[in-house]
């Protein structure tokens, strides 16, 4: 069952895959539904792991979002929170205060942390308090050229390496 909500696999197909394989025919959809967030709970409360070595390191911003929600919450002080129909552009850009920071970190055995930092810009004071737990003994750090990394590797002495906004062309 986990390997299946591991791999994405849509509940009806575990439904079928249960029943079949293992002849747990009294099964439904509602109880499958429930395993799946049992199994999702657990691995959310699972402690990080420890990243070491070569640790790479890069944002992205989700727009935020209250569905379903009756009453929205504006993250922007002093500004009312309009229901968004469609793709209307933010009028504070793609790292405006309405898009959640999420930061995510890799070493080169796959080892993964990645986490939800805030609404707006990384600064590094929350960068420090959510990942310095989880790095060990690091090589180098490899990031775009956020200052916040840059000041984060030399305040910790490690080594970093900014990727290069051509990259991507220097490669072929």
């Amino acid at each position: 069952m986990t390997e299946m909500v591991l791999n994405h696999y849509p509940m009806e197909h575990m439904l079928e895959l249960l029943k079949k394989d293992f002849g747990l025919d009294n099964l439904d959809l509602k109880t499958i539904f429930l395993w799946t967030h049992k199994i999702l709970h657990t691995m959310a409360s699972m402690p990080c792991p420890s990243l070491s070595g070569v640790v790479q390191i890069d944002e992205t911003f989700f727009r935020e979002s209250q569905k379903g929600s009756r009453n929205l919450t504006s993250p922007i002080k002093n500004e009312e929170r309009k229901p968004r129909y469609g793709r209307i552009p933010s009028k504070y850009g793609t790292m405006g205060n309405e898009f959640a920071n999420v930061v995510a970190a890799v070493d080169q055995r796959g080892y993964c942390v990645a986490k939800v930092i805030s609404l707006g810009r990384l600064t590094e004071d929350v960068f420090i308090e959510t990942f310095d737990i989880h790095f060990r003994d690091l090589s180098f750090i490899c990031t775009d050229a956020n200052v916040v990394y840059k000041h984060y590797c030399s305040q910790k002495d490690i080594l970093h390496y900014v990727i290069p906004s051509h990259y991507l062309d220097t490669l072929t």
